[in-house]
């Protein structure tokens, strides 16, 4: 049935039988008219059928009245009113009608959940890229933050069905943090911002509010008081200029091992092993922003728990961690690893599903734009 049709009076209103009421049945109003007997309860009124709408699993349509009067039928077994409650309240009820759910087609929005990712590369080249979009296809990744990627330079190109953000050091190949966007996903992307070869975010347009996600690397152990300050606060100022009603998330790798301790609201009682220096740190960081960690609330088995292991096999660690907002931890949901994701490093791939809906721009002149000269020297093949 299509979204406008005309319905023609007959000569004479048919009565709708029995069956017509029953649920789950078709009666003498189906056939060609319509699914359910639709077209022959409209032109028994000589009302027309002017929009028909699919809202997920739960489907309505409109019918106007001669007299343009619109009313609006949800689609359910809902047993009809009785008479004297009619009577009684003197409201104009709309007519039920029954339709065959069957015809209508179900709509699932495009990138709904959001499965948001982290990865710790340990270097990125060609090869080791193209590995990394198949991986991502593999497992439905949509956005993928990555950390120690080790290319010089900030920028932004398109590599097959996805686009590269990245933010380097300015001359030497160290750090590095960088997106990996499905090319679907990047069109919702308002803007983004290379703040250092520690830090970059972008910002993406959403309903009912915008998302701001954070890809960091945070420096190890082995660095000095003055750069793990440098880091704090530079990220302290990211989130300060990030707009308050966004649904903030902080994916990467945090260098810090926040344990099985629990620390509500901020670290739940799902971790791995003990909490270090650099935890009670980040534990600290996250109770003065709102924060959540996301790894510590959601029950896995171990294997799906730690995010880096030593080439031998001896050591795991929980080193990485999906944060947001205390206030949007509702939307957040199967924080996990995945071991069987591989492209040549320790760490493994730690992922989420975050329930919120994207929107589409059609127009934006701030927008980013396929740049073939940002593209880092690692990816341009050599002339020989």
């Amino acid at each position: 049935m299509s979204s406008e049709a005309e319905i023609q009076q007959p000569p004479a209103a048919p009565a709708l039988s029995a069956a017509d009421s029953e649920p789950g049945t078709t009666g003498s109003g189906a056939g060609t008219g319509g699914p359910g007997g639709l077209a022959s309860a409209a032109a028994a009124s000589g009302d027309s059928v002017v929009e028909t709408k699919v809202l997920g699993t739960v489907k309505c349509f409109d019918v106007r009245s001669e007299d343009d009067f619109v009313n609006s039928a949800m689609l359910e077994d809902e047993p009809p009113r009785l008479e004297g409650t009619q009577n009684t309240t003197r409201e104009k009820l709309p007519r039920q009608i029954r339709v065959n759910l069957n015809d209508a087609v179900e709509v699932t929005p495009p990138g709904y959940p959001l499965v948001i990712a982290t990865w710790n590369v340990q270097s990125m080249n060609v090869g080791k890229l193209e590995v990394v979009k198949n991986e991502m296809e593999s497992i439905n990744v949509d956005i993928l933050g990555i950390s120690e990627l080790e290319w010089a330079g900030t920028g932004h190109f398109e590599s097959g069905n996805h686009m590269v953000y990245y933010s380097g050091y300015n001359a030497l190949k160290k750090n590095g943090v960088a997106f990996i966007i499905k090319k679907t996903i990047s069109r919702s992307i308002l803007k983004y911002n290379a703040v250092s070869d520690r830090l970059i975010s972008i910002r993406l347009q959403g309903k009912p509010v915008n998302t701001t996600i954070i890809q960091i690397y945070a420096p190890t152990t082995n660095a000095t008081d003055e750069e793990i300050e440098d880091f704090y606060k530079l990220l302290q100022s990211e989130i300060d200029q990030t707009c308050k009603k966004d649904a903030l998330l902080i994916t990467g790798d945090w260098n810090a091992k926040v344990g099985e301790k629990e620390e509500k609201p901020v670290a739940g009682k799902f971790g791995l092993g003990d909490r270090d220096e650099a935890g009670d740190r980040m534990i600290e960081f996250c109770k003065t922003n709102d924060l959540f960690i996301g790894n510590t609330f959601f029950q896995q088995h171990k294997r799906r728990l730690y995010t880096w292991a030593s080439p031998d096999g001896l050591r795991r660690d929980q080193i990485a961690y999906l944060c947001g907002k205390i206030r949007w931890k509702c939307l957040m949901s199967s924080v996990k690893t995945r071991p069987g994701a591989s492209c040549g490093t320790d760490h493994r791939l730690l992922m989420c599903k975050f329930g919120l809906m994207l929107k589409k721009i059609k127009a934006n002149p701030q927008r980013p734009k396929h740049d073939p000269g940002r593209i880092p020297p690692e990816l341009i093949p050599s002339q020989e």
